[in-house]
């Protein structure tokens, strides 16, 4: 009996030390089961993490690419823009500069007719005067001086063809006042705005008494200077006859009805701008 409850003891113990020995087993099993785990998500974590950046600096290099690019472009597109701008600027500037070297060309012929017609005139009028004095015996001074060889006159200024257009304008500025007192126009005043304005050299104001007066103003300085080859781009107002605005490029000419010329006043805009005199022939100079 004693040896069966030994033995039995002896087996209760094994199997004791072996179930602790199994529980210590499935324990650390258990506990390597985990750490496995712990690692393999640690790992997947720092996978996804590279990942993650890897992306993220592939975007941001891509982003850095597509700005360059931009900034790159940039100069290559306002380039092009500049370059277009300055092509259908430089159009109708060309225009502009045909249409002033014909009116130059019109108001150089028209002065060359009237100084040639002024010479011949001065001509025939020194020889009616020489013909008229009797002749004397020149004295001894005269005939040495004019023995003397005589100075050429000094060389006339050579204008610039920016130059030569400005005095065509005030030419052409002139014309249209004259051709507005021949209508009976009134208060006639040529500013000077050269510099000032981009649109004119030279703005002509006068007045009418009336709206008929107005209409046959404006078409006797159309028709005027039409015979001088210069014809008006464009005219507004004449239906009405209160206030008609011809443009003659470099000129514009506004004709009133007095009681709108008050109204609008467009003298006070240009208080410090030169006035042009209006030269008249054998009558003195307004303005």
């Amino acid at each position: 009996k004693k040896t069966t409850a030994k033995a039995s003891s002896t087996a209760k113990k094994t199997t004791a030390k072996k179930a602790t020995a199994k529980k210590a087993t499935a324990k650390a099993s258990s506990t390597a089961k985990k750490t496995t785990a712990k690692k393999a998500t640690a790992k997947a974590s720092s996978t996804a993490k590279k990942t993650t950046a890897k992306k993220a600096t592939a975007k941001a290099s891509s982003t850095a690419k597509k700005t360059t690019a931009k900034k790159a472009a940039a100069p290559k597109k306002a380039a092009t823009a500049k370059k277009a701008v300055a092509k259908k600027t430089a159009a109708p500037k060309k225009a502009v500069a045909k249409k002033a070297a014909k009116k130059v060309e019109a108001v150089e012929t028209v002065a060359v007719e009237t100084a040639t017609v002024e010479t011949v005139a001065t001509t025939a009028a020194t020889v009616e005067t020489v013909a008229a004095v009797p002749a004397e015996k020149p004295s001894e001074k005269a005939v040495k001086k004019a023995a003397k060889p005589s100075l050429p006159p000094p060389p006339a200024k050579k204008l610039t063809a920016e130059e030569r257009r400005i005095e065509a304008s005030r030419e052409l500025a002139k014309a249209v006042a004259i051709a507005g007192l021949d209508k009976k126009a009134e208060r006639i005043e040529i500013i000077d705005v050269c510099g000032k304005v981009d649109y004119a050299d030279f703005i002509v104001l006068m007045s009418g008494r009336s709206d008929r007066q107005v209409q046959a103003i404006a078409n006797g300085i159309e028709g005027a200077l039409r015979e001088r080859g210069v014809r008006a781009l464009n005219a507004e107002g004449m239906r009405q006859g209160v206030w008609v605005v011809v443009d003659f490029g470099d000129v514009f000419v506004h004709v009133f009805l007095e009681e709108e010329r008050q109204h609008r006043d467009l003298e006070s805009l240009w208080m410090d701008a030169r006035r042009v005199p209006i030269e008249l022939p054998n009558a003195p100079a307004q303005g």
